[in-house]
Formats: C-alpha cells, sequence, structure tokens
C-alpha cells in the first residue's frame, strides 16, 4: 500500500475509488465504508484509496479531539483490508478552500487523487467551515465527472455506531459495547517502561505503557484484559489512569499485570486489548485492603470464560 501525506504528492494517472472521511477508529460503520469502495474499485478497475486528514494542527491550537487509535492503526487496517492507496492530508493545507476548490483540486484534478467515485458517510462534511454537504458534493460530481456514493449509517440495536458514540461508552466503562461498535476489542500498544515498582513490591509487577495524550481513553478503572507480545497471548488485569507527567505528551499509563508470566519485559512493545470493566480506581485505606482487591481482581480474570484467540 502506497501512502501519500499532503497535496503536494498527489499525482494519479489512474482513476481512483475513493473512502473519504476521518477514520480514527476504523469501527464497523468505517470498514462497511472502505468495503464498499473495494468492491466498487476492482468492479470498475480503479485504485482503491482513502482520503483522510491530519488534525494535529487543530490540537496544537487546542481545537482538536482526541482519537481513538494512533495513525498506525488505521493504516495497517486499510492495508489489511486491502486498500492500495492511503492519503492523509495536514488540516492546514485545506482549511481555507471552498468547497468546490476542494472538489476540483483534491478529488476530481489528475494532479489531486483523479477521482472516478468518491464513498462517504451521511455526515460528511467538507470545505472551509465544513460548509459542503453532500448533495454538494453530488453535484461537483456531476460536473467534475466523478461517481458520489453515500453509505447508510450502520446500527447497533437503536444506536448509530460513530466515533463518538463509541468515545462516550469508553468514557462511562462501557467498553463490551464499545467492543461491538469497533467489531473487536480495543486495544492499545506501546513499549514497556518503569513505573514505580510500587505494585512488584506488593507481588503484582506490572508492564506499564505511556498513552499519548492525543489518544483517548477507557474511564480510569481495571478491566479485565489481555496481553501479547511475542506472537503469545495471556490473561491480564489493567489499571488505566493518570499519573503525574513525564513530558508535555504523556498524561496517562496503563499498567498491566500478567497472570501466569514472570518474565522480564521492559522495553518490548506489547498490545494490550480490553474486555471488561471491573471496577473504577479508588482510594484504600490500608495496603492489605489494596492487596486483597487485587487479588479478588486476579481471580476474576483466571475464572472468566474469553478467548484468548478470538479476534
Amino acid at each position: 500500500m502506497d501512502i501519500i501525506r499532503g497535496i503536494g504528492q498527489l499525482n494519479t494517472e489512474k482513476k481512483t475509488a475513493i473512502a473519504v472521511g476521518y477514520f480514527d477508529g476504523m469501527h464497523l460503520g468505517h470498514k462497511e465504508l472502505i468495503h464498499k469502495m473495494l468492491q466498487y474499485a476492482t468492479e470498475h478497475e480503479l485504485i482503491p484509496t482513502i482520503l483522510t486528514f491530519d488534525m494535529s494542527e487543530l490540537r496544537a491550537e487546542g481545537k482538536g479531539r482526541q482519537d481513538l487509535f494512533p495513525r498506525e492503526y488505521s493504516i495497517d487496517k486499510a492495508e489489511q483490508m486491502g486498500v492500495a492507496l492511503y492519503v492523509e492530508i495536514p488540516f492546514g493545507q485545506i482549511r481555507e478552500m471552498s468547497p468546490e476548490t476542494f472538489c476540483k483540486t483534491v478529488l476530481a484534478d489528475m494532479n489531486g487523487l483523479n477521482a472516478g467515485a468518491v464513498f462517504c458517510g451521511e455526515d460528511f462534511r467538507f470545505g472551509k467551515n465544513r460548509v459542503g454537504s453532500i448533495s454538494e458534493l453530488s453535484s461537483f460530481g456531476k460536473a467534475m465527472d466523478f461517481a458520489v456514493h453515500i453509505v447508510d449509517e450502520i446500527y447497533l440495536g437503536d444506536e448509530i455506531i460513530s466515533t463518538s458514540k463509541i468515545k462516550e461508552l469508553m468514557a462511562s466503562g462501557q467498553i463490551k459495547r464499545a467492543n461491538k461498535m469497533l467489531g473487536e476489542p480495543y486495544s492499545i500498544e506501546g513499549e514497556v517502561v518503569h513505573g514505580n515498582h510500587l505494585a512488584k513490591g506488593m507481588g503484582f509487577p506490572t508492564a506499564n505503557i505511556l498513552i499519548p495524550a492525543d489518544i483517548m481513553i477507557p474511564k480510569n478503572g481495571v478491566y479485565l484484559t489481555e496481553t501479547e507480545f511475542d506472537d503469545m497471548r495471556y490473561r491480564s488485569i489493567t489499571n488505566v489512569g493518570t499519573r503525574p507527567t513525564v513530558t508535555t505528551d504523556i498524561e496517562a499509563t496503563a499498567e498491566t499485570h500478567i497472570l501466569d508470566f514472570s518474565g522480564d519485559i521492559y522495553g518490548k512493545k506489547i498490545k494490550v486489548r480490553f474486555y471488561e470493566f471491573i471496577r473504577p480506581e479508588r482510594k484504600f485505606d490500608s495496603r492489605e485492603q489494596l492487596v486483597e482487591t487485587v487479588l479478588s481482581n486476579i481471580n476474576y480474570a483466571i475464572k472468566s470464560q474469553y478467548s484468548l484467540y478470538d479476534t
């Protein structure tokens, strides 16, 4: 899969089929949109393409939102699904464009993406101040010779699957329902770093991952998880919470106790998948009460029935 960043790098001679949106979660709604684009691209011999946007400039201005996953996650998912071209445009390059200029310069022009078809969700907006509607997109498509396909929203029960809904569920500890909307367990990845070693002193060593400030974390508390590294998966429990800032880019940590494992994994990259919210963060009156609660959480993880290989 080719990855292009910025308008200046665009130059596509062959026609493309484009799924356009902000794919920070790759939830079931995003996957449906991409699947429809891929099917159309195959049928019409177009280059299957994702067009998304880098919002780090907005975050620097204090206006951006946290993402569900790092950009590398979305890139990996896109490649796994069969996308051939992944285009990420910094928001600053398009924020002043009118809807018509965006369609012409980015989508339609041969020096842009040379679109043969554009796929988007019902809530897609574009152009300066997001004034461009999907009806305008369809009109520009007819004038500029690209088809526009609006993909219906996907529901879980009576709720629309969306990034904002998943964030709402995660913030309230409803990780099981969030996972259903994602189509897989929510996960975080990172390099294991040294913590304060207090848990190790109590007999419960933890693998600590620092979480970047621009990534959404679930509600603070303890979760039933699984941890993967070196091509092995282990049952685990994970405490998510804030800690004194190490750098200006870090404001939260995930501390994971891995069951049936006692090796040294400092410096290793691990992946932690979240299955169930066990309890909120709390302050304990004594060390003994904390140890008793952690042992209870571990016993719950041991008895819980969930497959380590169902994802």
